[in-house]
């Protein structure tokens, strides 16, 4: 019986987890709908998409290398990376503090949460 139980948690564990990222990937999608269709918001998206699945705070100088798309869209820009964690804090869409970055993901979090308590 235990195996079962263990089983079903690591399922329900999935779940939320896709269930989260869906949200979240749909949020930023939805943030970004009605701005102007730029290279640098696309870039942005990604970023706040990406930083979502990071596991904790990720320093800025790391953002460029947490994936290969945001490699190819960053190459060596530095002043970029600048720009874009900048707009994406007043956008809402991450928390900064000091050198370090994470994906705002409260919002999604605590409608999630209620979600499950119905």
């Amino acid at each position: 019986m235990k195996g079962i139980v263990e089983g079903l948690r690591e399922q329900l564990g999935a779940v939320l987890k896709y269930q989260f990222n869906s949200a979240w990937e749909s949020h930023a999608h939805e943030r970004f709908h009605d701005l102007p269709h730029h290279e640098s918001n696309k870039r942005r998206r990604d970023v706040a998409i990406a930083l979502a699945e990071q596991l904790g705070p990720t320093p800025i100088k790391s953002i460029p290398r947490i994936s290969v798309l945001l490699a190819k869209a960053y190459g060596s820009g530095v002043r970029k990376v600048q720009r874009d964690v900048v707009a994406l804090n007043a956008m809402e869409l991450i928390t900064h503090d000091g050198e370090f970055v994470s994906a705002n993901t409260n919002l999604i979090r605590a409608s999630l949460a209620i979600r499950r308590r119905v």
